[in-house]
């Protein structure tokens, strides 16, 4: 669905306000952080083309019908794997040995059972060319299904004054310096900007 500039600036800075305020002030993967409160939560995650487009043809292999963004949080010891099975990873994505306690979104297949859009490991041995196997079976293979490739932003790119270090998110220091007003629940009110 496509939707206008004022109402993707509105969502944008409805996150910014509730949810990412209050993870940055309560969540201890955050607050308990060296360099606190200048370690901040990431509000977008950056997945390049190329992967993403690898991704999808990937996929297309088994019929897929979607595919479904979680959400998750980086522990120390993910971060800490993943730089023992790539150790060039830190350059490829900065910040990336600083991402413990911060969240991402991974990407995983779906494909219809008639009724649903379900899951699938498309690495799962029994998918069928044309055909994901359903239901997939996640516990039996260590090779997961799910495309977590992405760059945070902004990464913990704070610097010591709390100024963030613009990496090509734009859209999202457009939307902090052009704020929108929050509507409330239940409230009426036109989206976008307020004109005087």
């Amino acid at each position: 669905m496509r939707i206008d500039i004022s109402i993707a600036m509105q969502l944008v800075n409805n996150y910014k306000t509730n949810h990412w305020a209050t993870i940055n002030k309560y969540c201890p993967s955050i607050t308990q952080k060296p360099g606190y409160p200048n370690v901040q939560d990431s509000r977008c995650v950056w997945v390049s083309l190329t992967d993403l487009q690898a991704f999808i043809a990937t996929i297309s292999q088994y019929n897929a019908d979607g595919i479904r963004i979680y959400f998750g949080e980086y522990s120390q010891a993910i971060v800490d794997a993943a730089i023992a099975a790539d150790p060039t990873i830190v350059n490829k994505i900065p910040g990336f040995a600083d991402y413990a306690g911060l969240h991402t979104v991974l990407l995983m297949p779906t494909a219809s059972d008639g009724t649903y859009h379900c899951d699938f490991n498309y690495s799962d041995p029994l998918n069928q060319p044309g055909k994901a196997h359903l239901p997939s079976d996640f516990t039996n293979w260590t090779d997961m299904a799910a495309e977590d490739n992405g760059q945070l932003i902004p990464p913990p790119y704070y610097n010591n004054q709390g100024q963030i270090q613009n990496v090509g998110e734009e859209f999202m220091l457009y939307c902090d310096a052009h704020p929108t007003s929050t509507v409330v629940e239940g409230e009426s009110e036109t989206p976008g900007p307020k004109t005087t």
